[in-house]
Order: structure tokens, then C-alpha cells, then sequence
């Protein structure tokens, strides 16, 4: 671990504040939750888990306790489970290239919904 972290430290990237901490680190809401599954788009692909967000949606009166209890976990944590850590890489063909070149292609990660909705709650903390 003593090498990588020598590693990124050679990389100049961005920290985030300590109000962005304190941000990030406040107790999810099934509010929030609901909320942010509403926002997230119709018809996107999902990941290994094959659970869309049209599925989540539909149960929101019932989910958002049970993922409540789920999200808190990996933020204590800091690691996802392995049901949650499986996306699904693809090959998207380029627009207007051929298919018959492996450089016509570029690789697409399909995370599962519920690792979308709890990044998407995240990624809105941050730009509060």
C-alpha cells in the first residue's frame, strides 16, 4: 500500500473542503434517497444486477429504509459489498467506425442502480 500511496501523491488532484466532508459524512435520509431515485433518468442500462431504475421507482414507498440501512453500512465501511462491486463492462461501438476493428470500440462500465442512486446523492452533497 506504501508504494501506491507514493504513487498518487505524485499526481497533483483535487481535495475536497472540510465542509465537503462534513457534507458527505451527514446521515443519509430515505428522503434523499426517494428524491434521487425520481431524478435518475428512465431507461438507462443496469448493471450485473439487471435491476433498473424503473424497478426501484416502482417500490420507493418500500426501498429507501432497506437501502437506508445498506448505504449507511458501505459509508461506515468505505468498501462495497460484493453483490454491489460487479459492474458489467461492455464494448460500445464508436459512431461511424467499423465494427470489424477492436479500436472502433470503447469500453463502458455498467454500474447497478443502486451504487447510481447512492454516488448520485454523493456527487449532490458535493455540489451543494
Amino acid at each position: 500500500m506504501g508504494k501506491w500511496n507514493n504513487f498518487v501523491k505524485t499526481f497533483n488532484l483535487p481535495q475536497i473542503s472540510e465542509k465537503q466532508q462534513a457534507r458527505l459524512s451527514f446521515p443519509l435520509q430515505s428522503e434523499e434517497i426517494i428524491k434521487t431515485m425520481e431524478e435518475i433518468s428512465l431507461g438507462k442500462t443496469s448493471g450485473s444486477d439487471g435491476l433498473l431504475i424503473e424497478f426501484y421507482q416502482s417500490l420507493k414507498e418500500i426501498l429507501p429504509p432497506k437501502r437506508l440501512h445498506i448505504y449507511e453500512d458501505v459509508l461506515k465501511k468505505v468498501t462495497l459489498p460484493p453483490t454491489m462491486n460487479n459492474p458489467l463492462i461492455t464494448l460500445l461501438l464508436k459512431l461511424g467506425k467499423y465494427v470489424q476493428r477492436c479500436y472502433s470500440c470503447k469500453p463502458s462500465s455498467l454500474i447497478n442502480t443502486d451504487i447510481k442512486i447512492l454516488l448520485k446523492i454523493l456527487v449532490k452533497r458535493l455540489k451543494k
